[in-house]
């Protein structure tokens, strides 16, 4: 496929091009995205960037109802993320939509042909998403996240908000498909640092008291919380289990972070700053910031 078959929609998804050229043919019936964010929609946080995503699409010259349909499925483990795109192909969706790793994985095991055009994607290239960042190959394309990339940034807060070089808690997702990968960039950033990070994995939810006691008993002062679609999902339990416990909890991504009044860093380094989900963008590879995500985009030749 050629890059210019694709209209990008900056920091959440892509529309590509048949469904621009259905959409010219009014006999046609709209063209069906299938969209799977991250979180939960009884969250007006997560509500509101479908909505962000949506009103890109119409902004990018499809009106949602006439020219496509949006075809929301949520999810958070991988058997509903399964389940729901299965109906999804099912029902005849033209491209799917993914936020997260966990749904872009299970996208790309169940389809080799239906375009996957994912957003916060840690690790693309390890989780087998994608070939290259210039070349992806395949039928995958979309935005990573660069937060993995504030490791070092992450442990640098720490150490302010203790005071010293005291040791760190980090608290992830052993069955996430990047958790390990961005556990072990954060134990070499402390390693640099010369403090030492201590794993606090979640097989399970059940797992988070028993990890808080165990902090507990090591006089933690500090954790650090790992990004990802299992911590974005139970955030709201996760903050303020470790806040009633008196930790200080940093966490990447502004818009889960403002669930709870913890101490969260937003991007503001990147090259481009989008609000706005529709815009579109003709550069090869650039870095996002958009309501608090950091990405990196790139995109079939």
């Amino acid at each position: 496929m050629k890059r210019r078959q694709f209209i990008t929609v900056v920091g959440a998804a892509t529309v590509v091009w048949p469904l621009a050229a259905r959409a010219q043919q009014r006999s046609s019936p709209p063209a069906q995205i299938g969209f799977l964010p991250m979180g939960s929609p009884t969250n007006s946080g997560d509500l509101s960037l479908v909505e962000a995503f949506k009103n890109g699409v119409n902004d990018g010259g499809l009106l949602e109802g006439r020219d496509v349909i949006v075809d929301v499925a949520w999810g958070g483990s991988e058997s509903e993320y399964t389940k729901n795109i299965i109906e999804l192909i099912r029902r005849g969706t033209a491209i799917l939509a993914t936020a997260g790793s966990s749904a872009s994985s299970v996208a790309k095991r169940q389809t080799s042909t239906i375009p996957i055009v994912f957003v916060n994607v840690g690790n693309p290239i390890g989780i087998g998403l994608v070939e290259s960042f210039p070349r992806p190959g395949g039928n995958a394309t979309g935005f990573s996240d660069a937060v993995a990339d504030l490791s070092g940034k992450f442990v640098d807060l720490a150490i302010e908000l203790q005071g010293q070089r005291a040791p760190i808690d980090y608290l992830w997702h052993t069955a996430w498909e990047d958790g390990r990968n961005r556990y072990q960039l954060t134990e070499k950033a402390a390693q640099a640092a010369g403090v030492t990070l201590r794993s606090r994995p979640l097989t399970d939810i059940d797992d988070l008291e028993p990890q808080l006691a165990a902090m507990k008993s090591d006089r933690a002062t500090v954790l650090i919380i790992q990004p990802g679609p299992f911590t974005h999902r139970y955030r709201k339990q996760i903050f303020k289990s470790a806040t009633n416990a008196g930790y200080a909890t940093i966490y990447g991504i502004a818009t889960a972070a403002d669930t709870n009044k913890s101490k969260h860093h937003k991007p503001k380094v990147f090259a481009r700053q989008r609000d706005n989900y529709g815009s579109r963008q003709r550069d090869n590879y650039g870095y996002w910031n958009a309501r608090g995500y950091a990405q990196r985009g790139f995109f079939f030749r």
